[in-house]
């Protein structure tokens, strides 16, 4: 016993081991056999991204659809959108880039000759009013009626396309008035004139506007007696009070409130003295804070300042 316990055969271990009678032919069928449950399993396991990709199709199949149209709505308000939002930006952007703001006055030789210091002119007294708030442009012509000024109105509006006026006031009425010269328009035209001049500077400048009537005249003077009549000058007052009333704006009407002054306020029936264009200076300042309280030069901000100064 104990010399065949010394001549045991030692232990086998799992694996399968190869019998002598085993032929080729079988170790080519036992290596199928292994290949095909390889390709079984491998068959039957789903990879991360196949599962993934399964998923993501089952979630589109089970979201529901939005409709075309409403799909096309829905870009188009976005893009409104956007649009809107960079408009308003670059205004913003450019209101405060411009710097200080513009007062234009459009008129006739009463405007032009408000520049002159000697006699008070009432533009002058609106540049002091105004210092380091806004800069008060004259834009007035001798002689010009409202036909003349929209014959150049292009050139105007594009003047001051960088940087348009806060506040436009249109001063005219007394030379389309002038019956007996070759400047005289009639009322009819002289109306949808102003209308015209109105709705150009609000589209192209979105400026607020100030109407003023032309002032009386002086029918006693003799320097242009016969050329402009106060009752002429009367229904063109009338016919801007009511372009006023029709447009919604503002307006200041010296043709009424100055009629107790003729004698004082104008230096030859037509033309103001130094207490015309003082009045007149007044009663646009009342017109201005009237309709338009933020653009008194008190509410206004000071330009350049440093430190308080």
């Amino acid at each position: 016993m104990d010399i065949l316990r010394s001549h045991e055969l030692p232990r086998l271990s799992p694996v399968k081991m190869r019998s002598s009678s085993t032929t080729p032919a079988d170790e080519e069928e036992e290596e199928d056999e292994n290949t095909s449950d390889n390709s079984d399993d491998s068959k039957n396991e789903v990879s991360p991204t196949k599962h993934f990709l399964k998923s993501a199709a089952d979630t589109r199949r089970s979201r529901p659809r939005v409709p075309l149209a409403v799909a096309v709505v829905l870009l188009l308000l976005v893009v409104g959108l956007s649009i809107t939002c960079i408009v308003l930006i670059s205004k913003i952007h450019a209101f405060h880039s411009h710097g200080t703001p513009t007062i234009l006055f459009l008129g006739d030789s009463n405007t032009e000759w408000a520049s002159i210091p000697e006699v008070m002119g009432w533009q002058v007294l609106f540049t002091q009013d105004y210092v380091r708030r806004a800069d008060v442009i004259n834009r007035g012509a001798a002689g010009w009626t409202t036909k003349m000024w929209l014959s150049v109105l292009p050139a105007l509006l594009d003047e001051w396309a960088t940087k348009p006026p806060v506040l436009t006031a249109i001063f005219l009425g007394s030379n389309d008035a002038s019956a007996m010269s070759s400047l005289h328009l009639p009322i009819s035209d002289y109306e949808a004139n102003v209308v015209e001049l109105v709705s150009r500077f609000q589209a192209s400048w979105q400026t607020r506007i100030l109407l003023i009537t032309p002032p009386p005249v002086d029918d006693n003077s003799h320097a242009w007696k016969g050329i402009f009549v106060n009752a002429d000058v009367g229904l063109y007052a009338a016919a801007m009070r009511a372009v006023a009333d029709r447009l919604h704006v503002p307006v200041v009407d010296l043709w009424t409130s100055l009629q107790p002054s003729i004698s004082t306020i104008l230096s030859d029936g037509v033309h103001l003295t130094r207490e015309g264009c003082l009045a007149v200076h007044d009663l646009i300042r009342q017109g201005i804070a009237d309709a338009y309280p933020d653009l008194v030069p008190s509410n206004m901000p000071r330009q350049y300042t440093s430190g308080g100064l």
